[in-house]
């Protein structure tokens, strides 16, 4: 009997939706690709528009927001200058053959708006502290420390690279 309860435990829609979202796909060099997932966010990779800088940036976006600052994923995947994990373009002296190599791609989020106006408070107050004393600066680390966050990966699974990254084949993980 004991046995049968655990398994039902193990079964309940909470841990279905606790189940991580799994998807392959394929873009273009100048295409954007959007996924849904969990409760109304998108994973996003954005085409660069700099040909300076041609490839994609990961971001997880709401649905609905119109604000491009919006992006809970840059608020709680440093480091929040120089090259960062997200980035999947030709920069940074990274060439598009290197850019590819890193592979896999680990990122975080936050989990909802909330998640992200607090951090996004905290990380600027980190990123431009004149004038703020010791104690906010610590109580920023404690609140990116406490976020409600998830972890994404994006695996390259294939390409075609010359000067700049031309496709790629990729699979992306999400908790939610």
């Amino acid at each position: 009997m004991v046995a049968v309860i655990a398994l039902l435990i193990l079964l309940s829609p909470q841990d279905s939706r606790q189940q991580p979202t799994r998807f392959t796909a394929e873009i273009s060099r100048g295409q954007d690709f959007e996924r849904e997932f969990g409760s109304g966010l998108f994973f996003r990779l954005r085409a660069s528009k700099d040909p300076q800088t041609p490839g994609w940036t990961i971001e997880v976006r709401p649905r609905g927001e119109t604000n491009p600052e919006i992006e809970f994923s840059w608020v709680v995947t440093p480091p929040y200058r120089f090259f960062n994990p997200r980035y999947l373009e030709v920069s940074y002296g990274l060439s598009a053959k290197q850019i590819v190599e890193i592979n896999p791609r680990d990122f975080n989020f936050g989990r909802n708006r909330a998640a992200y106006d607090s951090g996004a408070e905290a990380v600027r107050k980190l990123l431009w502290p004149a004038g703020i004393d010791d104690s906010e600066l610590d109580r920023a680390r404690k609140t990116l420390d406490e976020l409600p966050t998830c972890r994404g990966t994006l695996r390259i699974l294939d390409s075609r690279v010359g000067e700049s990254i031309e496709w790629l084949k990729f699979e992306v993980e999400l908790c939610r």
